[in-house]
């Protein structure tokens, strides 16, 4: 049975702060050290200060202390203050993708944490032992978690949407812009009926990570050492309801450096023999934006593949739809990552030589990359993410990119405080 309750949070105190716009960075994973550079100029109290960077070996153990020390001294300068109760943390996430408004609402609380054998929570994929163990030491150093994963629930009974549903309909208790044309809107959940609802109903649910696996390992690592408490079982997450539209996976897009014409060539033979149908497309006399919108469009297609060589002349498609796989794919044939990495990238590497891989969400920066391979793939859909991790089979990395990331800085959850 799932364990999702509300958490006695610390927050910046916004009677010191006009908003939390300044204060609040995107999950650790994603900053750079140049990104981390600028938060840092943006606000002497911005969260990047705590949450850190993906960067394993950056300053060694003085990074930990740094955090910890950085952490106390806003605790006793009230900048951060503690909840009075525990309670849940209601987010509705407005933003533009592509043009397009959307928004996705979530809940925050503390997720037990449990064994994968459990079968109740679970991953898809595998994770990085270093930045695993780079994350237990933040936690055993500051006994913050300082950024919720991002899972997702399904709410047959509708009983939390309705929830949502009511308590959006009233003020919201702060307000955060991410950009221009993105900001979310919170509310605190206190009412003990409600409490009981979310509880329940999310009992009752399994859970799946989205965004956050190696946290979520480092909080398993925590819950099995000796510095174990009640709060440390658990983990801040941000759940969603699978079948919000406004939860969406993207992909991601594979930047190919300085490859040989050889290697191309050996990569588009092997797409075409997996492929029902392809086609090319002129696009030298595109525009940028005409080109992205013919990519976007293209990739909707289900299993559909697109390359862009080097040499920029043409656009090629692929369509990868697989009727009938090889049954040692399994369930995986429906992630077309998968079927990338495996069956194309890898066999044509192992022929021509290896090339380093670069991963982008962002479509237009794979396509402002010169003189590179460009791949293009379209979205995961829902319906098979969910199928391939209740199989407990886990994708290659960079197969999903859950979109939109919860920021850093929102709430904390300590799980022992005086460290």
């Amino acid at each position: 049975m799932t364990e999702f309750l509300p958490l006695r949070g610390l927050k910046y105190n916004l009677q010191k702060f006009d908003s939390l716009d300044e204060l609040i960075c995107p999950p650790f994973d994603l900053i750079s050290p140049e990104l981390k550079q600028a938060l840092e100029r943006k606000n002497q109290h911005n969260a990047v200060w705590l949450e850190g960077t993906a960067q394993v070996n950056d300053h060694g153990n003085n990074k930990y202390i740094d955090s910890r020390n950085t952490f106390n001294k806003w605790l006793d300068d009230a900048v951060i203050i503690r909840d009075e109760t525990p309670l849940y943390y209601l987010i509705n996430y407005n933003y533009d993708l592509h043009g397009n408004n959307s928004s996705v609402a979530g809940i925050i609380g503390m997720l037990r944490v449990e064994d994968p054998s459990t079968n109740n929570i679970i991953g898809h994929e595998n994770t990085y032992l270093p930045i695993v163990e780079d994350r237990i030491q933040l936690l055993k150093t500051t006994g913050v978690q300082f950024s919720p994963i991002l899972a997702a629930f399904k709410d047959s009974s509708h009983s939390v949407k309705n929830i949502i549903t009511r308590t959006l309909q009233h003020p919201p208790k702060s307000q955060v812009h991410i950009t221009a044309t993105d900001f979310i809107d919170i509310w605190e959940i206190s009412n003990d009926e409600d409490i009981k609802t979310i509880k329940e109903t999310l009992g009752n649910s399994k859970v799946f990570i989205a965004d956050g696996h190696h946290r979520y390992e480092a909080a398993l690592g925590i819950q099995n050492s000796d510095t174990s408490t009640f709060e440390s079982q658990h983990i801040m997450a941000a759940l969603i309801d699978i079948n919000d539209p406004g939860l969406q996976i993207l992909p991601y897009h594979r930047i190919i450096e300085n490859v040989s014409a050889e290697f191309t060539e050996a990569m588009h033979a092997r797409l075409s023999d997996l492929c029902i149908n392809s086609s090319e497309i002129n696009i030298q006399k595109m525009s940028k934006q005409e080109i992205l919108t013919l990519i976007s469009k293209t990739t909707r297609q289900t299993h559909t593949i697109c390359t862009v060589a080097p040499n920029r002349d043409n656009l090629h498609i692929f369509n990868i739809d697989i009727k009938e796989p090889p049954e040692s794919w399994g369930l995986l044939a429906q992630s077309d990552a998968w079927v990338l990495q495996s069956q194309v990238i890898d066999p044509s590497m192992e022929e021509c030589g290896q090339y380093e891989i670069r991963y982008t969400h962002d479509l237009a920066d794979a396509l402002d990359s010169s003189g590179v391979l460009g791949i293009f793939l379209g979205s995961f859909p829902k319906n098979s993410f969910e199928q391939v991790a209740l199989s407990k089979t886990n994708m290659p990395p960079k197969s999903t990119f859950f979109y939109p990331k919860i920021p850093t800085g929102l709430v904390f959850h300590p799980i022992y405080l005086g460290t």
